[in-house]
């Protein structure tokens, strides 16, 4: 009975890691092409400063999510 229920905690966590890890590639890849499109354009001030704002939101959220551990 407790080997069940600490095999489903496992399983639950095992998922949630793989969702995690998964939100954190496409993440990466959004923020990439984020980069890409800033070296090939020549942004504004604005464009910059937006970018920006998107990798601190990025950066805070990651960290939220990992205080779960």
């Amino acid at each position: 009975q407790e080997k069940d229920t600490q095999i489903k905690q496992m399983q639950k966590l095992l998922d949630q890691q793989q969702q995690l890890t998964l939100q954190a590639n496409q993440q990466i890849e959004k923020l990439q092409e984020q980069l890409q499109l800033a070296y090939t354009e020549e942004p504004e001030e604005e464009e910059l400063t937006s970018v920006n704002k998107e990798n601190n939101n990025a950066i805070t959220t990651e960290k939220k999510w990992w205080k779960f551990w």
